[in-house]
């Protein structure tokens, strides 16, 4: 079986794990220890939260079989909402 896969969708899933990977680095690792005054760790911190839902959001997708139904996406993203937003 023939897959085509988007290398550009494989990209931004693999940036969006080394965010994953940063935010448990600062937030369990102690590299980084998390402060609202420092606005880089604070910005870093917000983006990498963000990255975790693309990257499950991505990891889906990527799981399905590759037809681009919307109502799946909305589906997905909306359920990863609820799974992750709110801290």
């Amino acid at each position: 079986e023939n897959i085509n896969r988007n290398s550009n969708i494989d990209m931004i899933r693999i940036v969006a794990m080394l965010l994953v990977v940063a935010l448990h680095c600062m937030d369990y690792g102690g590299f980084i220890k998390f402060s609202e005054d420092n606005l880089f760790v604070s910005l870093n911190h917000t983006i990498s939260i963000c990255a975790v839902n693309c990257f499950a959001l991505i990891s889906g997708y990527l799981l399905t079989d590759g037809s681009k139904r919307w109502n799946k996406l909305a589906v997905l993203w909306i359920g990863s909402l609820l799974l992750f937003g709110t801290r």
